[in-house]
Order: C-alpha cells, then sequence, then structure tokens
C-alpha cells in the first residue's frame, strides 16, 4: 500500500509506484487534500524528489482544487457581491488550476497524470466557470449602468493610486502588464511580503469596456474624457489625443503631471546602464 512507502527513498521506482497510485486516489477522491499534502511534504525530503518534483506539485495542487471546488459557494447576490467574492477565496480556483497547468505540462508524463487531468479540467468548466459566468452574466443583463461601486473603475486609477503620492511629492513607479489577472497579482503580492524591506497590498479595480487593451491602458492616465476615434481604428482619444504607441501616452502623462512624467517600455528600461537609470 503505497502509504507504507512514504519514508522510503531506495528507488526512483518507489515515487513511481507512490505517484500512481496517489494520482488514482485524489482522482477517486479517497485521499483529503490534508493527507495529500503531508505524503507530498515527506516525500520533499526523498533523494528522487527533483526528479519528480512537478509530479508532486500537480497532484497536490489538484487534490487542494478539487476540495476547494467541494466547498465553494458560488452565489452571487449583486455585482460588487461577486467581486468581493472572488477576491475573498474565489480567486485561489484560478491560481489553483494555473498551478495544475503549468506542473502538469512540465512533468512531462501527460499519461501518468491523463485521467486527474481530465477531470480537473471538466471540474474547472463545468462546476466553476460556467456556473460563475452565468450567475455574473444575470447580473450584468440586469445593471443599465457599468458602476460597480463601491469597487473603483479602471479609469480611476490615476487619481486613486497614484495622484496621492505626487501631491506629497514622492516619486512613483507604474508597471503595468496586460492580462496580468487577479490572482497572479494574490501571488506577487505574497512573494514581495515575504522579503523583509517592503510592504505591499492589493485592491480590485473594474475593467471598461469593452474590455480591450487599448482602452484599457488609455483608461490608466491621467483622463476627463475617454472616447474612440472615429476612423473604425479602435484608437482610444484621451482628453482628445490620440493613446496609440508609448509616444502618445508619454506626451498624454506628461500634459498631466506638468511634464514631470515619463513612459517607458520594460525592454528599453532594462536596456538603460546605471547613470541613465538612475536619472530616469
Amino acid at each position: 500500500e503505497y502509504r507504507t512507502l512514504a519514508e522510503l527513498d531506495y528507488f526512483s521506482l518507489i515515487d513511481q509506484k507512490i505517484l500512481s497510485d496517489l494520482v488514482k486516489s485524489v482522482a477517486d477522491r479517497t485521499i483529503s487534500a490534508g493527507d495529500c499534502a503531508v505524503l507530498v511534504r515527506q516525500r520533499r525530503m526523498s533523494h528522487w524528489y527533483d526528479e519528480f518534483r512537478n509530479h508532486y506539485e500537480a497532484v497536490d495542487v489538484a487534490a487542494r482544487l478539487i476540495a476547494g471546488l467541494a466547498e465553494a459557494n458560488l452565489v452571487i447576490e449583486s455585482l460588487p457581491d461577486g467581486v468581493q467574492r472572488y477576491c475573498q477565496s474565489w480567486f485561489k480556483i484560478d491560481q489553483l488550476y494555473r498551478k495544475y497547468v503549468y506542473h502538469a505540462g512540465t512533468s512531462g508524463q501527460t499519461s501518468l497524470l491523463e485521467s486527474l487531468t481530465e477531470q480537473i479540467e471538466n471540474l474547472y468548466s463545468n462546476n466553476y466557470l460556467l456556473k460563475v459566468n452565468n450567475n455574473w452574466q444575470q447580473h450584468v443583463d440586469g445593471t443599465y449602468k457599468w458602476d460597480i461601486a463601491p469597487i473603483p473603475l479602471q479609469r480611476s486609477f490615476f487619481d486613486r493610486w497614484v495622484r496621492p503620492f505626487l501631491k506629497d511629492n514622492k516619486k512613483i513607479v507604474v508597471i503595468i502588464s496586460d492580462a496580468l489577472r487577479y490572482e497572479i497579482g494574490e501571488e506577487l503580492l505574497c512573494l514581495i511580503r515575504q522579503e523583509d524591506r517592503y510592504t505591499a497590498s492589493i485592491e480590485p479595480a473594474i475593467t471598461m469596456l469593452p474590455s480591450y487593451t487599448q482602452l484599457g491602458m488609455a483608461a490608466l492616465l491621467p483622463n476627463k474624457e475617454l472616447a474612440f476615434a472615429d476612423d473604425e481604428t479602435g484608437t482610444v482619444l484621451v482628453n482628445g489625443q490620440s493613446s496609440q504607441g508609448t509616444v502618445n501616452r508619454n506626451k498624454i502623462l506628461c500634459d498631466g503631471l506638468e511634464q514631470r512624467g515619463k513612459v517607458i517600455k520594460a525592454d528599453d528600461l532594462f536596456h538603460l546602464n546605471g547613470d541613465d537609470s538612475r536619472s530616469l
């Protein structure tokens, strides 16, 4: 019985045996997420663990994901309620799913995890995404104005989070990463808090509609008016100016900051030498 092998690591075959039975137990739900985590923690001390690291992590994450889905109450009372519930707990389901996909893919042993992967995909799609989307859509259909107070809109980003620093004459760096989902932001938050020198917090904001990159980037700039250009290109105007491209976004930023701002692409920033980066 695989549990009796938990402390043995003479041969890599032992890990293969444990993993094979553990995958079946998680898929059949004959082992709890807590017991699975204890077993995986024991194997981390074993000689062959590095060779099977991604297999163990995938199984551990799968057990936690299945347990989380079983416990999740996906009822949404209102749009703000849906956002708050997501930020309090539901994001963990997306987080665990992402980790499972990563570890399962990196393991290189898709056949070993095949039955578990099929179950995870079905549970995630049908027991989570479908239910959340349907419940959310009902409230979207019943609203006539895209305002989910007290959750701030994306276009209030600058006034809410940037301008207070500038009023105190402090410097601030804003890193814009397209499609950096809330659950990834939460994981980044945890990593920052592990560093002794830093504190961190996280807040949600609601995307502009339609939710595409060009409008999202424009909404982050200091703005009094957002509009679409009449040429059907999807270009977004900020205070009457095109926000297409770094040069235009830099002009809009500087106009709103008395020329005290700078927009720079990540690749250009990384190629600056020491003197130029200090000057920036």
